[in-house]
């Protein structure tokens, strides 16, 4: 089996785009409510070490959730994770929409863009789209004990394949990858919604989780990341 490798990152950076005002304060940007802190570090790490094509979001999340279908009520999130966003609040359904494209759709189209030229240059390729994303040790009062989280859809062969070998390299570093965990890998995502785009025989869509209470042992928590990748990555026919 060949394959190769997309890496995409929704939720890489806290910044807002000049003339866009969210009436929400720096530290509440730079907290997760704005972005996924270290996971653009893990995302670059694994495109650079494979020489893959990555894709990371500009902005905010606030501004428009890469994470969520454009037709998503929260993809322009009036309330994040109990913080109101001020200036996504009262907007008529033409500025929601132009928001979207604005800000939304170009980075879709340019992830699904890419996806289409990784299939056309090799009919018997078989994709891996790894998003990268982060989490917060504790939610609404429930802690989240697990260092690195797994999200696929078990009934995509592929999918289980690559969360299997991951798991197994995660085990043989002494940590525990824990499966559709913290969240649903079949939820409302980008790596979702690709899979009915392309067939499940070429696409596997995997979200990799990284727990913010352990981002200072990122390499710890990487480097088994790596190794399952590179012993799924070498695979070849027969």
């Amino acid at each position: 089996m060949r394959w190769a490798l997309l890496v995409s990152c929704e939720h890489a950076s806290p910044e807002v785009p000049a003339g866009l005002e969210l009436g929400v304060p720096a530290d509440v940007l730079r907290s997760h409510t704005g972005w996924d802190e270290g996971a653009q570090t893990v995302a670059a790490l694994v495109a650079r070490t494979f020489g893959a094509p990555a894709h990371y979001g500009a902005y905010t999340r606030l501004i428009a959730d890469l994470n969520r279908s454009p037709t998503n009520p929260e993809v322009v999130p009036a309330i994040a994770f109990g913080t109101p966003v001020p200036g996504n609040q009262g907007l008529s359904a033409a500025e929601r929409q132009d928001r979207i494209e604005r800000y939304h759709q170009p980075y879709w189209r340019a992830v699904l863009a890419e996806l289409c030229q990784l299939f056309l240059a090799d009919p018997e390729r078989v994709v891996l789209h790894l998003s990268v994303h982060s989490f917060t040790p504790e939610l609404n009062g429930q802690v989240r004990p697990m260092p690195v989280g797994v999200l696929y859809d078990p009934a995509q062969p592929l999918e289980e394949l690559v969360a299997h070998t991951l798991i197994g390299a995660y085990q043989k570093a002494g940590l525990t990858l824990a499966e559709n965990r913290p969240y649903d890998g079949r939820a409302d995502a980008l790596t979702t919604a690709c899979r009915g785009f392309f067939r499940a025989e070429r696409y596997a869509g995997v979200e990799i989780e990284l727990n913010q209470g352990r981002l200072h042992e990122l390499d710890r928590l990487s480097q088994p990341l790596l190794q399952g990748l590179a012993q799924l990555l070498g695979q070849r026919d027969g």
